[in-house]
């Protein structure tokens, strides 16, 4: 019997996406309104007053964009998917995340107002 506790048993990739384990993550399926392009992991996820999930710089119709309060991340990347209206995808709804790999799309920049409304949501973007 080999009793080396001290040998390695598998490598895991670092990600830049999450920051540490100081605040738990937790994740959940939600449906978001299809911005019909791809989405990066990391992706910030917002809810409209409505209570429809969209992407950050998503607009509505091509020209004004969506707004609401950032709610939660994308856990992992999504594929162009022309088919519905809407994507069944897996979020962070609550962990701490590095700011410089939280992004939106069409050239969506991360404000300090998404910052602050993701704390109410339990996600915390150093």
């Amino acid at each position: 019997m080999d009793m080396n506790m001290n040998s390695k048993a598998y490598t895991v990739a670092p990600d830049n996406l999450l920051a540490g384990a100081a605040h738990p993550l937790d994740m959940r399926t939600i449906s978001v309104k299809n911005p019909k392009c791809t989405l990066n992991r990391g992706a910030l996820i917002k809810v409209a007053a409505d209570g429809t999930y969209f992407v950050a710089g998503d607009t509505e119709d091509g020209s004004k964009a969506l707004t609401g309060d950032a709610m939660s991340i994308l856990g992992h990347t999504v594929p162009v998917d022309t088919s519905s209206e809407t994507l069944s995808v897996a979020v962070y709804v609550s962990g701490g995340f590095n700011r410089a790999a939280v992004s939106g799309i069409n050239d969506y920049e991360l404000a300090e107002s998404d910052i602050l409304s993701a704390q109410k949501y339990g996600l915390y973007i150093h």
